[in-house]
């Protein structure tokens, strides 16, 4: 979940928070996670690692594309098929290791995302289906009114944010990273954001400086600075002089979400 969470529903802003998550997840793959920079490949990339000649059996070969990924120790081997060969007697299975040597980095994460979405359809008991979505939403804070008959664009800045959250624990990931979850969330929104995350059996990574949220998901701090990194409890930290800095930022960053939720309500 991103820090500006809004930039995850840019391109879906005329459609129904039901609706996003059906087109985000349709065919068991996130299209989001698809579209990220680390598997996208420009014509260029494709055009310089296409261009390498392989030499297999003493014979000259070009990479035509990854068929396959199977287990091999604490890593992966790819399953290649070459250029003008199409059999499968052809295919050679080559180290995670060599592929990214050579620049396959990106394509090798494309199938890697790839296997991940088809052993998540596997494991997923939740149907895609507009009656399971609507049920998910709601457990998020998120009503019908809002889920099934709102288009995401007349949403409340909190009420994108739950949205964001839904859509990314939807697959039932095994961890969730968060970059300052807290914005646009009310107090009953954050506690339960942090209640849910203290129940949660996934692993969970927070960057925020809501000293409050904080102090409610962790009772340990390990602040670095000047090269030094030292552990302490959250009440000791708080006394200390940087988060006495931090605790007054973070008030004077609540008053003025506070004033924008107000504003909100009355529109």
């Amino acid at each position: 979940v991103a820090q500006h969470a809004f930039h995850h529903l840019e391109e879906c802003l005329d459609i129904s928070p039901a609706r996003y998550i059906l087109r985000r997840y349709s065919g068991g793959e996130d299209k989001e996670e698809a579209s990220k920079v680390h598997r996208q490949m420009s014509g260029e990339e494709w055009d310089k690692i296409k261009k390498q000649i392989w030499t297999i059996d003493g014979q000259p070969r070009q990479l035509d594309k990854i068929v396959g990924r199977r287990k091999k120790k604490r890593s992966y081997e790819y399953e290649v098929a070459w250029v003008g060969l199409t059999s499968l007697a052809f295919n050679r299975w080559i180290t995670r290791e060599e592929l990214v040597e050579r620049g396959f980095e990106k394509l090798i994460n494309d199938v890697d995302g790839k296997s991940a979405a088809q052993q998540k359809v596997g494991e997923q008991t939740r149907p895609l289906t507009m009656a399971a979505i609507e049920e998910f939403c709601r457990d998020f804070g998120l009503d019908p009114e809002f889920s099934m008959h709102s288009n995401i664009r007349g949403l409340s800045g909190g009420q994108k944010v739950k949205l964001v959250l839904a859509a990314a624990m939807w697959q039932n990931p095994h961890m969730l990273i968060m970059d300052e979850p807290t914005n646009y969330l009310d107090r009953e929104a954050l506690g339960a954001l942090a209640d849910a995350i203290k129940r949660w059996t996934g692993g969970v990574v927070v960057i925020s400086h809501h000293q409050e949220f904080i102090g409610a998901v962790c009772g340990e701090v390990w602040h670095v600075a000047d090269g030094r990194l030292t552990a302490t409890t959250m009440e000791e930290y708080k006394q200390s002089k940087v988060g006495e800095e931090l605790v007054q930022e973070d008030v004077q960053q609540q008053v003025e979400l506070q004033k924008e939720h107000k504003q909100q309500q009355q529109q």
